[in-house]
């Protein structure tokens, strides 16, 4: 009984992650945005390859959002070898989500002596797509960003000497390069690194602070200051959501509670294992990884990827105590596999919904024959990259935007909408295309006309992730 469901555990793993990688295999060459930001980050890594800054002036052609540079310039090379357009960053996504998938399987192997564990961990941190925003493949730079941190938490656990620490404090430095959420998971990585010994701690603070340092002074130095305002200044105006702080912990344990149940049950009704290595990098690393998941969601804008550090957190920890179960064997086993085989049962999800249909691919190109058909420039605040298709220019993206307006820096919001209400006097465009009205500006309808819709009902061209926001009204300048 308890071989069959432990093999019936395995193969139900397989299936879900040998499932991700066919669904991010359907869903890799979509021409169009999978979710609402995808276009405006192809709108950095153009700015890469044309040699443009990503950090200056906030203007009506482009505002950088609030991230570290190493996604853009990595999707910048895969343009290069796949082709400019968004495929090219979900190729970078897919293959850091394989790497994530790799590094969970070693952690929990090493942690539980046993390969079946690695097996459960990649199979729960598949079986968590949809629950964290089925983001694993799409053109954001969350999968860098886990996958180099978890890389340099790794590189800690499996290396000795102070080599080994520099390497990891420089992978997670590179984490934080693509995402400053991984700034917490290196500081807390610093106890277990002390801990080992002081070589060890002194050669990871000293090569991770002399990264940090330097690349912050000298960025500060080429972008005039705009670097720090972005990647730091900029995401003092994402305020906490108070329904978040605790909501966070609620929708973790509806989504994954019996995942948590058998990780907790094996830290407490189990006894520890003799030769324990003293400061387990795995349990910080975890805690790391849970931390920065809540205070991301936590804040205003924060979206179902935020759980995504916190789901490979939980699924280093699943695997490890699902295989010391099995190990042990007995009434507690049997519990804990059909307790696990229910869990992946409750995150199935169907894959269809997540795959663009023709329909949406349609919808998407009588867009962008549309715009193509005004005669002038066209402004698309919300999908920008959707201009460009059309043979227009891009602008500024409407997220960027919404920073820049709630930011603590009043005059700078001032400055740009000044520059936006000159360009609507002056018709600019000759033709606007928004998502939904922009009720902040009354003064829209003096320069042009009411809006014509793109879409009627039903939701095509919807993306399949993030918001539900699709451009829907189309205003002609008087």
């Amino acid at each position: 009984m308890t071989r069959f469901l432990f093999r019936a555990l395995a193969a139900v793993c397989v299936l879900f992650a040998l499932g991700y990688l066919a669904l991010a295999f359907a869903r890799v060459r979509y021409p169009f945005e999978l979710e609402w930001q995808e276009g405006g980050m192809l709108d950095h890594v153009l700015r890469v390859l044309d040699g443009r800054p990503l950090y200056a002036e906030p203007s009506l052609e482009f505002i950088a959002f609030p991230y570290t540079p190493l996604y853009f310039h990595a999707s910048a090379l895969a343009c290069k070898v796949f082709g400019v357009g968004l495929s090219a960053l979900r190729i970078v996504s897919i293959l850091a989500s394989v790497a994530c998938f790799a590094l969970l399987f070693r952690f929990a192997q090493r942690a539980a002596g046993g390969a079946l564990a690695g097996l459960f961990a990649i199979g729960l941190f598949a079986a968590t797509y949809r629950f964290s925003g089925a983001w694993l493949d799409v053109g954001r730079v969350d999968s860098l960003f886990l996958a180099l941190t978890l890389g340099g938490a790794y590189a800690l656990r499996s290396t000795r000497g102070v080599p080994g620490a520099v390497i990891a404090a420089a992978l997670l430095f590179l984490a934080f390069f693509t995402k400053q959420s991984a700034l917490g998971v290196a500081l807390l990585l610093f106890v277990p690194a002390v801990l080992q010994s002081r070589a060890r701690g002194t050669a990871y603070a000293l090569t991770f602070g002399l990264l940090f340092v330097g690349s912050t002074l000298w960025l500060e130095q080429r972008t005039g200051g705009w670097y720090r305002w972005y990647v730091f200044e900029l995401l003092a105006g994402h305020a906490w959501v108070p329904a978040q702080v605790t909501g966070f912990w609620l929708e973790l344990g509806a989504g994954v509670g019996l995942a948590l149940a058998i990780v907790v049950w094996a830290r407490l009704g189990l006894p520890r294992r003799t030769g324990s290595e003293g400061p387990s990098v795995l349990a910080f690393t975890a805690l790391g990884l849970v931390l920065v998941a809540w205070v991301s969601r936590a804040h205003r804008g924060g979206y179902d990827n935020a759980f995504l550090p916190a789901c490979a957190a939980l699924a280093m920890l699943f695997g490890v105590a699902v295989e010391r179960a099995r190990i042990i064997g007995g009434r507690q086993a049997v519990l804990v596999g059909l307790a696990a085989l229910l869990q992946l049962a409750w995150l199935a999800f169907d894959p269809r919904a997540q795959v663009p249909t023709a329909a949406d691919r349609a919808a998407g190109e009588r867009v962008v024959r549309t715009l193509a058909d005004v005669a002038g420039p066209v402004f698309v605040p919300g999908h920008g990259y959707l201009a460009r298709l059309a043979g227009k220019a891009s602008c500024a993206h409407e997220m960027a935007i919404n920073d820049l307006l709630a930011s603590d820096d009043p005059q700078a919001a001032a400055a740009f909408v000044r520059s936006l209400e000159s360009a609507l006097e002056a018709r600019r465009w000759s033709a606007i295309v928004l998502d939904q009205p922009w009720d902040d500006l009354p003064f829209l309808a003096r320069y042009y006309h009411p809006p014509t819709p793109l879409f009627g009902t039903g939701d095509a061209f919807m993306p399949v992730t993030g918001a539900a926001s699709r451009p829907a009204l189309l205003y002609r300048a008087r």
